[in-house]
């Protein structure tokens, strides 16, 4: 017969122990690779949900405020008493009554003292 060409084709060829050996060791690698990978990803989804949970409470709070018109803040007030025992907490920046209530039993000794 004659050779009308020569070409390479993929078919099974048994492996030396040597390279066995290489395989099993590459294979033991890429296994170790893949649980560094996946438990490196498991960490991200958790910091990437983390942080589009802040993102998402931060839209809730800041869409309260632009549909109330209205923001929670530290305002000073003043806490009045009558000569009735009442008291009265006051805004100091706007002049509004937010609260009429009975003197404390606390509040009772304060009210005594001649400066209050």
């Amino acid at each position: 017969m004659r050779i009308l060409r020569v070409q390479t084709v993929k078919l099974p060829v048994h492996l030396t122990d040597k390279e066995v050996l290489a395989q099993s060791a590459a294979l033991a690698y890429t296994t170790q690779a893949i649980a560094n990978e996946e438990e490196t990803q498991t960490a991200l989804k958790g910091q990437m949900k983390a942080t589009l949970a802040g993102l998402l409470a931060k839209q809730t709070l800041l869409a309260s405020i632009v549909v109330t018109c209205t923001e929670y803040r530290d305002v000073e007030i003043e806490i009045q008493c009558s000569e009735e025992g009442i008291v009265q907490e006051v805004r100091r920046d706007t002049g509004a009554i937010i609260l009429t209530r009975p003197l404390r039993e606390d509040e009772k000794q304060i009210a005594l003292l001649p400066n209050a």
